[in-house]
């Protein structure tokens, strides 16, 4: 189990790399269902998956499939 901050220094140290990696549209920090903190990589092409490292720091990483962000604007 790790804490938020464990988990912040993981994206903090491979935040950027992921960023950049073919199909990633956003890196952030979410709770799991059991409501452990985990590092969560949102993919725009769920086929990019597969080249994707399933842990980092010996921590688990979490995909999910969904589209861009977009900015809102009031």
């Amino acid at each position: 189990m790790a804490t938020q901050e464990q988990i912040r220094a993981i994206k903090d140290k491979y935040g950027e790399d992921l960023f950049r990696r073919r199909g990633v549209c956003g890196v952030g920090i979410e709770k799991d269902a059991n409501g452990e903190f985990v590092l969560v990589v949102h993919l725009n092409d769920p086929a990019a998956q597969k080249e994707m490292p399933a842990q980092l720091d010996g921590q688990a990483v979490r995909y999910i499939a969904s589209g861009p962000f977009r900015k809102i604007t009031k």
